[in-house]
This record gives structure tokens, C-alpha cells and sequence, in this order.
């Protein structure tokens, strides 16, 4: 699976303080993983320096290969409010970076993003402070917290084209 994982993003300090931010955004009711879906929260971070830039370059610095931002926003999901499984593109060279958001996630509460490549399924936690890229090409899906979750599962998406 071409499938790469990241702990520790960003520093406790930034790690604490964008989560202590995107808990409280200001989240539009809009987000779906296709048309004619439930929706879930949404919130466009296209216009926040600190993930277009700070963020950004952060995942630069990870990667041995360069990539260009195309999008950036945060998804948010409560109990009943599952996503889909979809493809964000079907471009060989678009990637997606998946950070997880909330101060804190027990196994519990379920939320797992779902990665699906060649009949074979990964299922990755919403670890605090950790990331996760893979081909936009590739079928995906973030499952929705169970009812024991007390607060909003929060992610953000990067989308980014791979440099050729």
C-alpha cells in the first residue's frame, strides 16, 4: 500500500494551540465526500497562513520529493455522521495529507480513516498529532466517531500535486 505515516506533526506547542483553534472555527454544516451525501462540518483553511505556509512547509520537510498545495480545509464529524468512500482524484500525481487534530482520541470512540489500494484495506486511528499520505487516486473513507465520542472528530486535508 503506498501509504506513508507521520507522528508527532507538529510541535506540542502548535499541535496544542491549532487544535485548541479548529475546535473552536467557525464550522459550516457543508462538507461531503460526494454529492447527495450526508453532510458533515466543514472549514476552509485556504486563507490561514499558518497552513498554507508554517503547516505546509512542515510537510515539505518530511517528504524526499517536492509537492505544491493545491487545497487545504478541516472536516469535522460527530455520531451520525459517516463519510463515504471516494476518490479525492483520479491524477497520478495528486496526494492527500490527512492530520488529526483532536487533543485526545481513545480507541473507543472509533474514527478511522479507511484506505482502500488493490483489495487491500488500512485502517488508521485518529492518533492525536499524527498524519497520513497516500494517492488521492485511492479510495478512502473517514468513519464517523461512535456515540461514546464527546466531541468533534477533526481532521485536516491537504491536498497536494506531486512535483514531476
Amino acid at each position: 500500500m503506498e501509504l506513508l505515516q507521520f507522528d508527532d506533526v507538529l510541535s506540542s506547542r502548535d499541535f496544542h494551540e491549532q487544535a485548541q483553534y479548529l475546535q473552536n472555527a467557525n464550522w459550516k454544516y457543508s462538507g461531503q465526500s460526494d454529492t447527495n451525501q450526508i453532510k458533515f462540518w466543514f472549514h476552509d483553511l485556504i486563507e490561514n497562513d499558518f497552513y498554507t505556509k508554517d503547516f505546509f512547509s512542515i510537510i515539505q520537510q518530511k517528504l524526499d520529493f517536492e509537492v505544491t498545495l493545491h487545497r487545504v480545509y478541516a472536516n469535522g464529524q460527530t455520531y451520525g455522521q459517516p463519510g463515504y468512500m471516494h476518490q479525492d482524484s483520479e491524477h497520478a500525481n495528486q496526494l492527500t495529507f490527512i492530520f488529526f487534530a483532536n487533543h485526545v482520541w481513545m480507541p473507543e470512540w472509533g474514527g478511522q480513516t479507511i484506505i482502500k489500494d488493490e483489495g487491500h484495506y488500512a485502517s488508521i486511528m485518529p492518533v492525536p498529532n499524527s498524519g497520513i499520505l497516500f494517492p488521492g487516486k485511492l479510495m478512502h473513507v473517514g468513519s464517523e466517531p461512535t456515540r461514546h465520542c464527546p466531541e468533534l472528530r477533526v481532521t485536516v486535508a491537504f491536498k497536494l500535486y506531486r512535483k514531476m
